[in-house]
């Protein structure tokens, strides 16, 4: 209580301040140190970047602006929200033609009444299929789930050049095109998080980076969290632990700004971590858990 945020400053991750603090004007600040936040620097807006902020503020009272960037991302969301669904109906329907090629109908293979004995005219009764077909479904059905989420990955990043291209460092407005493309990129790597969670500490993790535009070494180990890739770049034998972020983004007054972010050779970052952007991790340095690198 009591505590007065000056005009234009901003309050990072987990700021804490004690009763009656005063950030300053243009002041950045975060976390906390002993019960009082940590400043980082003041921030010197030129020009252009006020502008930016301006242009960002105009859009937010733009009815036009406002609501059509909401329904667009409502629109994505719910579109891209079913993705794990949408690979495992791929999956089902390949199942089901293979077992209606086998001799059996489709759809796990059940049979009308009209193909057993005791149906009935006219009725309709199920049976279950030949155990031959039944055990061809279960050994399909595994490896078709496993090449549908492959599929699924690659549209992952076709989608990434097609909608995106190349990330590039800059300052972004709110409500603007870029907005719109990054909140779905965003939307992506929420849906297909499963299986890219699943490829971590592994050399197709490696080949996913590389695929969505990272720079990244041999050997390296990584998990964690990424989002704009071209401007992540990755020595050899790095390693990046579980919930690390190396996303280049920060967001500040309501502009999206992203910059390169660098770990060199032998970098290790240890879990929960994050990088910010801009930043670089020198040869062989190694970032502790729960720690932040500005």
């Amino acid at each position: 209580p009591g505590v007065t945020v000056g005009e234009r400053a901003v309050l990072g991750s987990t700021t804490i301040a004690p009763r009656g603090a005063c950030f300053a004007p243009e002041s950045i600040s975060t976390g906390a140190v002993g019960g009082r936040p940590v400043r980082l620097r003041f921030q010197a807006a030129s020009s252009e970047q006020q502008a930016g902020e301006w242009e960002a503020l105009r859009r937010l009272n733009d009815a036009g602006y406002f609501w059509g960037f909401n329904l667009l991302v409502v629109f994505s969301a719910a579109l891209l929200e079913p993705w794990p669904l949408y690979e495992a109906l791929a999956a089902a329907v390949v199942a089901s033609s293979a077992y209606e090629a086998a001799g059996g109908s489709p759809w796990l293979g059940l049979a009308l009444a009209d193909e057993c004995p005791d149906g009935g005219e006219g009725g309709v009764q199920w049976w279950p299929a030949s155990a031959g077909r039944v055990a061809l479904l279960l050994l399909l059905l595994p490896v078709l789930c496993f090449l549908s989420s492959v599929a699924g990955l690659m549209l992952h990043v076709a989608l990434k050049w097609a909608i995106v291209g190349r990330y590039s460092e800059g300052d972004y407005p709110f409500f603007g095109e870029y907005h719109v493309k990054w909140m779905v990129m965003m939307l992506l790597a929420g849906a297909a998080e499963d299986v890219i969670d699943s490829l971590g500490g592994t050399a197709w993790m490696a080949i996913y980076y590389r695929l969505m535009g990272a720079r990244v070494g041999k050997d390296c180990c990584l998990f964690g969290l990424a989002l704009e890739y071209d401007l992540l770049t990755l020595g050899d034998r790095v390693a990046v632990g579980w919930e690390c972020d190396t996303t280049c983004h920060t967001v500040e007054n309501m502009v999206i700004k992203l910059a390169p972010t660098v770990l060199e050779e032998g970098a290790a970052v240890c879990p929960h971590s994050m990088l910010m952007p801009g930043c670089v991790l020198g040869r062989g340095a190694m970032l502790l858990d729960n720690l932040q690198v500005l």
